[in-house]
């Protein structure tokens, strides 16, 4: 039987929405805190939800007012969404980690990203360059 710390665990893994959303989430009331509260989590996970299923049922309400919605550029929305995600843990990795291992990991990401190109497609490249950086920065983090 699970002890109260269990169920708490439980709920939060439940409501995950994921990890890029999470962990500059999580980063930044850690950036205010020095230990995220679980009662906190609950309530920013609930927040997601309830922002999710209002979203939801409004695009569907309203949807039709729109046509053609390519014309207001809204298209852009998902990579506007990862680049503030980027932004945001970026910022929480300078204030932890120094400015010469962010330079050497993105440094590998650029140059085998565009190495990968002239072997691989484009997605590719980017999986690939993501892993070899992500690898770059377990290795610095070793030292």
């Amino acid at each position: 039987m699970p002890t109260a710390l269990g169920y708490v665990s439980i709920g939060l893994a439940c409501g995950i929405i994921g990890a890029p959303y999470v962990t500059p989430v999580e980063m930044g009331e850690l950036a205010h805190t020095d230990k995220v509260n679980p009662m906190w989590m609950h309530g920013n996970n609930l927040n997601s939800y309830v922002a999710w299923f209002v979203g939801t049922v409004v695009g569907t309400a309203l949807g039709d007012l729109l046509p053609n919605p390519e014309i207001f550029d809204l298209d852009f929305a998902l990579v506007g969404m990862f680049i503030g995600i980027f932004a945001s843990q970026f910022q929480m990795m300078q204030r932890r980690i120094s400015v010469r291992n962010l330079l050497i990991i993105l440094a590998v990401v650029a140059v085998s990203f565009f190495l990968l190109l002239t072997v691989v497609s484009q997605s590719l490249a980017v999986l690939f360059a993501t892993l070899l950086g992500c690898s770059m920065g377990v290795v610095l983090d070793g030292q």
